[in-house]
């Protein structure tokens, strides 16, 4: 039995089609999928002067029937308001120098207004040859199946119906998008997956050897991979503001560098309750002083899920100043990085094992962004330890 085909493969693709279904009220799609499938369109194209799909559509007639498609256009206001949010947004930009039309656009178009797809046929303008009084027929529904098609290739498309050639607008912008690579970067599981291709397996340790793995990495060991990585980045970038790009990338590296120096752990617990955790505490209203080592504990529980990202919860308790036992709780991931990076190996060694995995691999990942390197930590803590 042959594979039923499927439009709107993309995200894009599929919204065209699901616009079309929520105001398809004369059940036209269906009769025009069939139309497409059975190969009556004999040719769709984009027609840029005109600012609209025109297409040849056989049916009962001699000739091809003549359709023309087209949406509505915003105008040059509107047009400049989405341009201007797209040109701002530094991520998006960079998305779409990789071919990639993120669904965030129609995210900006809602926000501003802007009917990217139609709600009812009054909201399209459409034509066709063909004697069918119907505002839809189905030789103009086997083109809606087409240009899905055609979506799903290029979701600039629906942009150029409503009068607007994305990609040449941004261009004039310094954005080209055409001359950009589309060369898609490798994700961090395929580079994780290609560093260790050729080494053995991981060997499943006990905690006590876990632990005693990741207290005696040999960081005086790693290279400096700065320039290494610099030089897989081009001098500047065609868009606003990435004249200087390997430059402004230097000073980056360079300023995480300098500023994790400053942060590596303290040697004395009691400088590390007066000058890192008592700036939390005092936030939470907590006062405490000297002897409230005595008191001191922390826990973590974090867990590493492949959709969502790291989550930590970071829990101090202490007694404050009144002898009052208090608890504060950390959950912004810059603040827990900070507590665990400077926490001071000994008090670390005398905590939960938790906290001590923790404490190392943080202090596994400043070295390695020390070293302009990158870390990927993925595990689940609470409680206990696993290390893979």
């Amino acid at each position: 039995m042959a594979k039923r085909r499927t439009f709107g493969n993309t995200w894009w693709g599929k919204q065209w089609l699901d616009a079309l279904s929520n105001v398809d009220f004369d059940n036209r799609l269906p009769r025009g999928r069939s139309y497409y499938n059975t190969g009556h369109v004999v040719s769709c194209e984009w027609i840029s002067h005109e600012d609209r799909v025109e297409a040849l559509v056989s049916g009962s007639a001699y000739y091809p029937y003549e359709i023309k498609i087209a949406l509505p256009k915003w105008g040059r206001e509107k047009e400049k308001l989405l341009l201007d949010a797209i040109a701002q947004n530094p991520s998006l930009v960079a998305e779409l120098l990789e071919g990639t039309l993120s669904p965030s656009v129609a995210d900006i178009c809602q926000w501003l207004a802007l009917e990217l797809f139609p709600r009812s046929w009054r909201e399209m303008r459409t034509s066709c040859s063909c004697p069918d009084s119907a505002r839809i027929c189905k030789h103009i529904a086997a083109v809606f199946y087409c240009m899905a098609d055609h979506i799903d290739a290029d979701p600039f498309l629906i942009f150029k119906l409503h009068g607007l050639d994305l990609q040449s607008e941004l261009k004039n912008r310094g954005v080209d998008l055409k001359s950009a690579t589309t060369a898609r970067p490798l994700r961090l599981a395929e580079l994780a997956a290609a560093a260790t291709e050729s080494r053995p397996d991981p060997v499943e340790l006990d905690e006590p050897s876990a632990l005693s793995e990741l207290r005696s990495l040999p960081y005086a060991t790693l290279e400096p991979l700065r320039e290494t990585i610099l030089s897989l980045f081009p001098e500047s970038l065609p868009m606003p503001g990435g004249e200087a790009f390997r430059s402004d990338l230097r000073k980056l590296f360079t300023g995480v560098e300098k500023e994790l120096r400053h942060r590596i752990s303290y040697s004395d617990a009691s400088d590390w309750l007066g000058y890192c955790l008592s700036s939390h505490l005092f936030q939470k209203k907590i006062t405490v002083n000297e002897s409230a080592l005595a008191s001191l504990s922390v826990s973590v529980k974090a867990v590493c899920d492949a959709d969502e990202g790291l989550s930590a919860e970071l829990a101090v308790r202490v007694r404050d100043t009144a002898g009052k036992a208090r608890r504060l709780t950390l959950t912004d991931s810059s603040d827990i990085f900070e507590v665990l990076l400077t926490m001071p190996v000994v008090y670390a060694q005398e905590s939960a094992p938790e906290v001590e995995c923790w404490r190392e691999i943080t202090q596994l990942a400043a070295r390695l962004l020390m070293n302009s390197a990158a870390v990927y930590i993925r595990a689940g803590i609470s409680g206990t330890v696993r290390c893979k």
